[in-house]
């Protein structure tokens, strides 16, 4: 990391997009935080505080940016992170893929999900999106998806659900 800005309240950030038959349009995304490759992250004030004063809603600006500053460590934030081996992406690829395309058809079809919809807008947001939910919703990522809980439990190295009730419970 090189900074951390914080800004006094939720920001708009200029996005550029090619039309399929290249027409560029430039629009303001209203934004809770940005994280920028060379170790820069953005954040709103009133998100950060919001996202950690309900610790189990699934929804932590930080957790995400820092999510995609991880993803971004070997220079594109395409949702795989440097893992510590490279034998481990054939599986990483294999559960996040499959999970990715049910977020997407599930957001399709209205069908509800622990995992927000956001996350189905590309392989990157989904990582974050997920990283999200493995800190503040532990346990029922677990239960909901299994082989997803896993790889991130190895990838952080530890396991949050092992540190709060089940819904059973």
């Amino acid at each position: 990391m090189i900074s951390i800005l914080v800004y006094p309240s939720g920001f708009n950030f200029k996005q550029k997009e090619r039309s399929a038959i290249g027409i560029i349009s430039e629009s303001d995304l209203p934004v809770a935080g940005l994280s920028f490759s060379k170790g820069v992250i953005v954040l709103s004030w009133p998100d950060t505080i919001s996202g950690s004063l309900n610790p189990g809603d699934g929804i932590n600006v930080v957790f995400h940016e820092f999510a995609h500053q991880l993803d971004q460590l070997d220079g594109v934030m395409n949702g795989a992170p440097l893992l510590s081996n490279a034998a481990l992406y054939s599986e990483w690829s294999k559960i996040l893929s499959t999970e990715y395309e049910q977020l997407r058809e599930d957001v399709a079809h209205n069908r509800n999900s622990v995992i927000r919809p956001y996350g189905a807008t590309r392989p990157a947001e989904f990582f974050a999106v997920v990283t999200e939910i493995f800190f503040e919703q532990p346990v029922q990522l677990k239960q909901d998806h299994p082989e997803l809980y896993e790889e991130f439990k190895s990838y952080y190295r530890q396991d949050p659900a092992a540190r709060l009730p089940s819904r059973d419970q």
